[in-house]
Protein backbone atom coordinates (compact mmCIF):
# COMPACT_ATOMS: atom_id res chain seq x y z
CA UNK A 1 0.00 0.00 0.00
CA UNK A 2 1.46 3.37 -0.99
CA UNK A 3 1.65 6.26 1.43
CA UNK A 4 -1.19 8.04 -0.35
CA UNK A 5 -3.37 4.94 -0.03
CA UNK A 6 -2.76 4.51 3.68
CA UNK A 7 -5.94 4.46 5.77
CA UNK A 8 -6.75 7.61 7.72
CA UNK A 9 -5.53 7.70 11.31
CA UNK A 10 -7.93 6.46 13.94
CA UNK A 11 -9.06 9.10 16.41
CA UNK A 12 -6.85 9.16 19.45
CA UNK A 13 -8.42 8.30 22.79
CA UNK A 14 -8.93 11.29 25.06
CA UNK A 15 -5.65 12.81 26.17
CA UNK A 16 -3.36 10.41 24.29
CA UNK A 17 -1.88 13.28 22.28
CA UNK A 18 -1.42 15.43 25.36
CA UNK A 19 2.20 14.36 25.77
CA UNK A 20 5.10 13.58 23.51
CA UNK A 21 6.82 14.84 20.40
CA UNK A 22 5.00 17.19 18.05
CA UNK A 23 5.14 15.99 14.46
CA UNK A 24 5.18 19.59 13.26
CA UNK A 25 6.83 21.97 15.70
CA UNK A 26 6.37 25.73 15.25
CA UNK A 27 6.77 28.70 17.55
CA UNK A 28 8.32 28.90 21.02
CA UNK A 29 11.27 30.73 19.44
CA UNK A 30 11.80 33.01 22.44
CA UNK A 31 11.78 30.08 24.87
CA UNK A 32 14.14 28.01 22.73
CA UNK A 33 16.48 30.98 22.42
CA UNK A 34 16.63 31.27 26.23
CA UNK A 35 17.35 27.55 26.54
CA UNK A 36 20.05 27.70 23.86
CA UNK A 37 21.71 30.66 25.58
CA UNK A 38 21.66 28.79 28.89
CA UNK A 39 23.30 25.79 27.23
CA UNK A 40 26.07 27.95 25.75
CA UNK A 41 26.74 29.67 29.08
CA UNK A 42 26.81 26.36 30.96
CA UNK A 43 29.14 24.79 28.41
CA UNK A 44 31.57 27.72 28.42
CA UNK A 45 31.59 28.02 32.20
CA UNK A 46 31.55 24.25 32.78
CA UNK A 47 28.67 24.92 35.11
CA UNK A 48 24.92 24.37 34.97
CA UNK A 49 21.56 24.97 36.54
CA UNK A 50 17.92 23.85 36.74
CA UNK A 51 15.39 25.31 34.33
CA UNK A 52 11.70 24.82 35.05
CA UNK A 53 9.10 24.93 32.28
CA UNK A 54 5.72 25.21 33.96
CA UNK A 55 2.41 25.18 32.14
CA UNK A 56 -1.15 23.90 32.16
CA UNK A 57 -2.05 20.56 30.53
CA UNK A 58 -1.80 20.45 26.76
CA UNK A 59 0.45 23.52 26.40
CA UNK A 60 3.15 21.47 24.67
CA UNK A 61 5.66 20.98 27.50
CA UNK A 62 6.72 17.52 26.37
CA UNK A 63 7.03 18.61 22.73
CA UNK A 64 9.21 21.52 23.84
CA UNK A 65 11.46 19.13 25.77
CA UNK A 66 11.91 17.03 22.62
CA UNK A 67 12.85 20.11 20.57
CA UNK A 68 15.20 21.29 23.31
CA UNK A 69 16.88 17.87 23.32
CA UNK A 70 17.31 18.00 19.54
CA UNK A 71 19.05 21.36 19.76
CA UNK A 72 21.22 20.18 22.66
CA UNK A 73 22.40 17.15 20.69
CA UNK A 74 23.31 19.43 17.78
CA UNK A 75 25.69 21.16 20.22
CA UNK A 76 27.17 17.77 21.22
CA UNK A 77 25.38 17.57 24.57
CA UNK A 78 24.39 14.20 25.91
CA UNK A 79 20.67 14.18 26.76
CA UNK A 80 19.09 11.78 29.23
CA UNK A 81 15.43 11.48 30.16
CA UNK A 82 15.19 10.71 33.86
CA UNK A 83 12.53 9.80 36.40
CA UNK A 84 12.38 10.67 40.12
CA UNK A 85 13.87 7.23 40.88
CA UNK A 86 17.09 8.31 39.14
CA UNK A 87 17.40 11.08 41.70
CA UNK A 88 16.69 8.77 44.62
CA UNK A 89 19.03 5.94 43.66
CA UNK A 90 22.58 6.45 42.24
CA UNK A 91 22.49 2.88 40.89
CA UNK A 92 19.45 3.67 38.73
CA UNK A 93 21.05 6.94 37.57
CA UNK A 94 24.23 5.05 36.68
CA UNK A 95 22.32 2.52 34.56
CA UNK A 96 20.30 5.27 32.87
CA UNK A 97 23.36 7.29 31.91
CA UNK A 98 25.36 4.23 30.86
CA UNK A 99 22.67 3.30 28.34
CA UNK A 100 22.23 6.86 27.10
CA UNK A 101 26.00 7.36 26.82
CA UNK A 102 26.35 4.25 24.67
CA UNK A 103 23.70 5.48 22.23
CA UNK A 104 25.17 8.99 22.24
CA UNK A 105 28.68 7.76 21.39
CA UNK A 106 27.26 5.46 18.73
CA UNK A 107 25.48 8.38 17.08
CA UNK A 108 28.59 10.55 17.16
CA UNK A 109 30.70 7.71 15.76
CA UNK A 110 28.34 7.20 12.83
CA UNK A 111 28.38 10.95 12.18
CA UNK A 112 32.15 11.12 12.34
CA UNK A 113 32.18 13.06 15.58
CA UNK A 114 34.02 10.42 17.66
CA UNK A 115 36.97 8.22 16.74
CA UNK A 116 37.50 4.82 18.26
CA UNK A 117 33.90 4.36 19.34
CA UNK A 118 34.33 0.83 20.71
CA UNK A 119 37.23 1.92 22.91
CA UNK A 120 35.12 4.57 24.59
CA UNK A 121 31.99 2.58 25.28
CA UNK A 122 32.73 1.60 28.87
CA UNK A 123 31.23 3.96 31.42
CA UNK A 124 33.34 3.96 34.54
CA UNK A 125 31.49 3.07 37.71
CA UNK A 126 32.61 5.40 40.52
CA UNK A 127 34.17 3.76 43.55
CA UNK A 128 31.85 5.78 45.77
CA UNK A 129 28.44 5.54 44.16
CA UNK A 130 26.82 8.95 44.60
CA UNK A 131 24.71 10.99 42.20
CA UNK A 132 27.39 13.62 41.82
CA UNK A 133 30.16 11.07 41.15
CA UNK A 134 28.03 9.34 38.52
CA UNK A 135 27.44 12.68 36.80
CA UNK A 136 31.14 13.60 36.92
CA UNK A 137 32.06 10.39 35.13
CA UNK A 138 29.99 11.35 32.10
CA UNK A 139 32.78 13.82 31.23
CA UNK A 140 30.73 15.69 28.64
CA UNK A 141 28.05 18.41 28.72
CA UNK A 142 24.95 16.68 30.09
CA UNK A 143 21.30 17.67 29.92
CA UNK A 144 18.92 15.81 32.20
CA UNK A 145 15.26 16.10 31.24
CA UNK A 146 12.47 15.48 33.73
CA UNK A 147 8.87 15.53 32.49
CA UNK A 148 5.85 15.74 34.81
CA UNK A 149 8.03 17.49 37.40
CA UNK A 150 5.09 17.99 39.79
CA UNK A 151 5.50 14.28 40.63
CA UNK A 152 8.48 15.22 42.80
CA UNK A 153 5.95 16.26 45.45
CA UNK A 154 4.87 12.64 45.75
CA UNK A 155 8.14 10.81 45.03
CA UNK A 156 10.97 12.77 46.65
CA UNK A 157 9.67 13.27 50.17
CA UNK A 158 11.29 13.53 53.62
CA UNK A 159 10.05 10.07 54.57
CA UNK A 160 12.59 8.62 52.09
CA UNK A 161 15.25 9.37 54.69
CA UNK A 162 18.87 9.44 53.46
CA UNK A 163 17.77 9.14 49.83
CA UNK A 164 15.70 12.29 50.16
CA UNK A 165 18.65 14.10 51.74
CA UNK A 166 21.00 12.96 48.97
CA UNK A 167 18.57 13.88 46.18
CA UNK A 168 17.95 17.27 47.76
CA UNK A 169 21.68 17.96 48.08
CA UNK A 170 22.31 16.92 44.48
CA UNK A 171 19.54 19.09 43.05
CA UNK A 172 20.73 22.12 45.00
CA UNK A 173 24.25 21.62 43.63
CA UNK A 174 22.99 21.29 40.06
CA UNK A 175 20.98 24.50 40.46
CA UNK A 176 24.01 26.29 41.88
CA UNK A 177 26.24 25.00 39.06
CA UNK A 178 28.47 23.06 41.44
CA UNK A 179 28.58 19.64 39.75
CA UNK A 180 32.08 19.96 38.33
CA UNK A 181 30.95 20.31 34.73
CA UNK A 182 28.25 21.48 32.35
CA UNK A 183 25.12 19.88 33.80
CA UNK A 184 21.59 21.18 33.21
CA UNK A 185 18.33 19.78 34.47
CA UNK A 186 15.43 20.91 32.28
CA UNK A 187 12.18 20.05 34.06
CA UNK A 188 8.65 20.46 32.76
CA UNK A 189 5.48 20.15 34.79
CA UNK A 190 2.10 21.42 35.89
CA UNK A 191 1.31 24.11 38.44
CA UNK A 192 2.58 22.12 41.41
CA UNK A 193 6.12 21.96 40.02
CA UNK A 194 7.35 25.15 41.70
CA UNK A 195 6.26 23.82 45.09
CA UNK A 196 7.84 20.45 44.27
CA UNK A 197 11.23 22.06 43.75
CA UNK A 198 10.79 24.21 46.83
CA UNK A 199 10.34 20.97 48.78
CA UNK A 200 13.73 19.75 47.56
CA UNK A 201 15.50 22.99 48.39
CA UNK A 202 15.32 24.83 45.06
CA UNK A 203 13.18 27.83 45.89
CA UNK A 204 14.37 30.46 43.42
CA UNK A 205 14.49 30.49 39.62
CA UNK A 206 16.19 33.77 38.73
CA UNK A 207 17.35 35.06 35.36
CA UNK A 208 14.83 33.33 33.13
CA UNK A 209 15.31 29.93 34.70
CA UNK A 210 11.56 29.57 35.20
CA UNK A 211 9.51 29.62 32.01
CA UNK A 212 5.71 29.88 32.14
CA UNK A 213 4.41 28.40 28.91
CA UNK A 214 1.14 29.69 27.48
CA UNK A 215 -0.68 29.52 24.17
CA UNK A 216 1.04 29.62 20.80
CA UNK A 217 1.14 32.68 18.60
CA UNK A 218 -1.69 32.52 16.06
CA UNK A 219 0.65 32.24 13.07
CA UNK A 220 2.42 29.29 14.71
CA UNK A 221 -0.94 27.59 15.25
CA UNK A 222 -1.82 28.11 11.61
CA UNK A 223 1.58 26.81 10.49
CA UNK A 224 1.05 23.56 12.41
CA UNK A 225 -2.45 23.15 10.95
CA UNK A 226 -1.16 23.92 7.44
CA UNK A 227 1.58 21.27 7.71
CA UNK A 228 -0.95 18.63 8.72
CA UNK A 229 -3.43 19.54 5.99
CA UNK A 230 -0.80 19.60 3.24
CA UNK A 231 1.58 16.84 4.29
CA UNK A 232 -0.86 14.36 5.84
CA UNK A 233 -4.15 15.40 4.28
CA UNK A 234 -2.62 15.71 0.82
CA UNK A 235 -4.30 19.06 0.13
CA UNK A 236 -2.97 20.81 -2.96
CA UNK A 237 -5.07 24.00 -2.84
CA UNK A 238 -5.20 27.07 -0.62
CA UNK A 239 -5.84 26.09 3.03
CA UNK A 240 -6.39 29.57 4.49
CA UNK A 241 -10.07 29.19 5.41
CA UNK A 242 -9.61 25.87 7.17
CA UNK A 243 -6.49 27.18 8.95
CA UNK A 244 -8.28 30.26 10.23
CA UNK A 245 -11.45 28.51 11.39
CA UNK A 246 -9.65 25.64 13.10
CA UNK A 247 -7.07 27.95 14.71
CA UNK A 248 -9.84 30.12 16.14
CA UNK A 249 -11.48 27.11 17.82
CA UNK A 250 -8.20 25.83 19.28
CA UNK A 251 -7.59 29.04 21.28
CA UNK A 252 -3.99 28.46 20.07
CA UNK A 253 -3.63 25.63 22.60
CA UNK A 254 -1.31 22.92 21.17
CA UNK A 255 -3.33 19.98 22.48
CA UNK A 256 -6.52 21.34 20.95
CA UNK A 257 -4.94 21.44 17.51
CA UNK A 258 -4.94 17.66 17.42
CA UNK A 259 -8.57 17.47 18.53
CA UNK A 260 -9.45 19.12 15.21
CA UNK A 261 -6.68 17.70 13.04
CA UNK A 262 -7.66 14.05 13.40
CA UNK A 263 -11.21 14.52 12.07
CA UNK A 264 -9.83 16.87 9.39
CA UNK A 265 -7.32 14.34 8.06
CA UNK A 266 -9.91 11.56 8.17
CA UNK A 267 -12.42 13.68 6.24
CA UNK A 268 -9.87 14.67 3.58
CA UNK A 269 -8.78 11.07 3.01
CA UNK A 270 -12.38 9.89 2.76
CA UNK A 271 -13.43 12.72 0.41
CA UNK A 272 -10.66 12.85 -2.18
CA UNK A 273 -8.88 15.77 -0.43
CA UNK A 274 -11.79 18.14 -1.12
CA UNK A 275 -12.02 21.06 1.34
CA UNK A 276 -15.75 21.77 1.29
CA UNK A 277 -17.72 24.05 3.60
CA UNK A 278 -19.73 21.04 4.73
CA UNK A 279 -16.51 19.21 5.55
CA UNK A 280 -15.15 22.12 7.56
CA UNK A 281 -18.35 22.32 9.62
CA UNK A 282 -18.13 18.61 10.36
CA UNK A 283 -14.47 18.95 11.39
CA UNK A 284 -15.28 21.86 13.70
CA UNK A 285 -18.16 19.97 15.28
CA UNK A 286 -16.08 16.87 15.95
CA UNK A 287 -13.16 18.97 17.14
CA UNK A 288 -15.39 20.81 19.61
CA UNK A 289 -16.51 17.45 20.96
CA UNK A 290 -12.91 16.26 21.34
CA UNK A 291 -11.99 19.50 23.07
CA UNK A 292 -14.82 19.02 25.57
CA UNK A 293 -13.75 15.41 26.19
CA UNK A 294 -10.31 16.74 27.10
CA UNK A 295 -11.85 19.07 29.70
CA UNK A 296 -13.95 16.23 31.10
CA UNK A 297 -10.83 14.09 31.41
CA UNK A 298 -8.88 16.87 33.16
CA UNK A 299 -11.66 17.44 35.71
CA UNK A 300 -12.44 13.76 36.23
CA UNK A 301 -12.36 13.00 39.95
CA UNK A 302 -13.02 16.60 41.00
CA UNK A 303 -16.53 16.77 42.52
CA UNK A 304 -19.06 18.94 40.69
CA UNK A 305 -19.63 21.08 43.80
CA UNK A 306 -15.90 21.95 43.86
CA UNK A 307 -16.01 22.96 40.20
CA UNK A 308 -19.13 25.03 40.92
CA UNK A 309 -17.18 27.02 43.51
CA UNK A 310 -14.35 27.58 41.03
CA UNK A 311 -16.94 28.72 38.49
CA UNK A 312 -18.28 31.18 41.06
CA UNK A 313 -14.79 32.59 41.72
CA UNK A 314 -14.21 32.84 37.97
CA UNK A 315 -17.46 34.70 37.34
CA UNK A 316 -16.63 37.17 40.12
CA UNK A 317 -13.21 37.95 38.61
CA UNK A 318 -13.11 41.06 36.45
CA UNK A 319 -12.19 41.80 33.82
CA UNK A 320 -12.59 38.42 32.13
CA UNK A 321 -9.26 36.72 31.58
CA UNK A 322 -7.43 38.89 34.12
CA UNK A 323 -7.10 36.04 36.57
CA UNK A 324 -8.05 35.62 40.22
CA UNK A 325 -6.21 36.45 43.39
CA UNK A 326 -5.45 33.54 45.69
CA UNK A 327 -7.35 35.23 48.52
CA UNK A 328 -10.47 35.66 46.38
CA UNK A 329 -10.52 32.00 45.37
CA UNK A 330 -9.97 30.89 48.96
CA UNK A 331 -12.78 33.15 50.22
CA UNK A 332 -15.24 31.32 47.98
CA UNK A 333 -13.85 27.87 48.80
CA UNK A 334 -13.75 28.47 52.57
CA UNK A 335 -17.30 29.76 52.51
CA UNK A 336 -18.43 26.54 50.79
CA UNK A 337 -16.06 23.93 52.27
CA UNK A 338 -14.34 25.47 55.32
CA UNK A 339 -11.25 23.45 56.33
CA UNK A 340 -11.16 21.49 53.04
CA UNK A 341 -10.61 24.65 50.99
CA UNK A 342 -6.81 24.38 50.78
CA UNK A 343 -6.96 20.74 49.68
CA UNK A 344 -9.51 21.56 46.97
CA UNK A 345 -7.39 24.47 45.74
CA UNK A 346 -4.21 22.36 45.64
CA UNK A 347 -5.96 19.58 43.73
CA UNK A 348 -7.22 22.07 41.12
CA UNK A 349 -3.68 23.40 40.60
CA UNK A 350 -2.13 19.94 40.41
CA UNK A 351 -4.72 18.82 37.83
CA UNK A 352 -4.09 21.90 35.71
CA UNK A 353 -7.61 23.26 36.21
CA UNK A 354 -6.00 26.35 37.75
CA UNK A 355 -2.72 27.79 36.54
CA UNK A 356 -0.69 30.72 37.85
CA UNK A 357 0.26 33.53 35.47
CA UNK A 358 2.06 36.63 36.73
CA UNK A 359 0.94 36.12 40.31
CA UNK A 360 -2.73 35.41 39.53
CA UNK A 361 -4.62 32.17 39.05
CA UNK A 362 -6.79 31.43 36.06
CA UNK A 363 -8.41 28.61 34.18
CA UNK A 364 -5.70 28.55 31.53
CA UNK A 365 -7.65 28.08 28.29
CA UNK A 366 -10.50 30.50 27.46
CA UNK A 367 -12.71 27.73 26.07
CA UNK A 368 -12.07 25.62 29.19
CA UNK A 369 -13.07 28.56 31.38
CA UNK A 370 -16.29 28.97 29.37
CA UNK A 371 -17.01 25.24 29.62
CA UNK A 372 -16.59 25.18 33.42
CA UNK A 373 -18.72 28.31 33.87
CA UNK A 374 -21.44 27.05 31.51
CA UNK A 375 -21.46 23.51 32.93
CA UNK A 376 -21.04 24.15 36.66
CA UNK A 377 -22.04 27.79 37.07
CA UNK A 378 -25.72 27.32 36.33
CA UNK A 379 -27.89 29.43 38.64
CA UNK A 380 -25.02 31.78 39.47
CA UNK A 381 -25.34 35.47 38.59
CA UNK A 382 -23.69 36.50 35.31
CA UNK A 383 -20.38 38.33 35.17
CA UNK A 384 -20.67 41.92 36.45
Amino acid sequence: MSKSEAPPPAPHPTGSFERGEAKYFHGRTGTLKKLKESMSLAKDAKSGTIILIQAAPGAGKSALLVECARQAREQKWMVANIEPDDLLDPEIMFRTLKKVRFEWLKRLSIGGGVKGFTAGVEFERPKKLTLQNVIKNVRTPLMLQLDEAQRLLEDITPDRGDRFTAARSFLKKVHAGECGGAVMLVAAGLGGSTEAFRQVGVSRFDGGRKIELGALERESTRAVIRDWLVNDGGVEVETTEWEEKIAEQTCDWPQHIMAYIWPAIRYLKENDKQMSAKGLNMVLEKGDKGRTEFYEARTDGIPAEHLASLAQATIAATPQGAGMRYTDIMTVLRNDFKEDAETIFTRAVQRGVLDMRKGRYMIPIPSMESWIVDTYGQGLPPRP
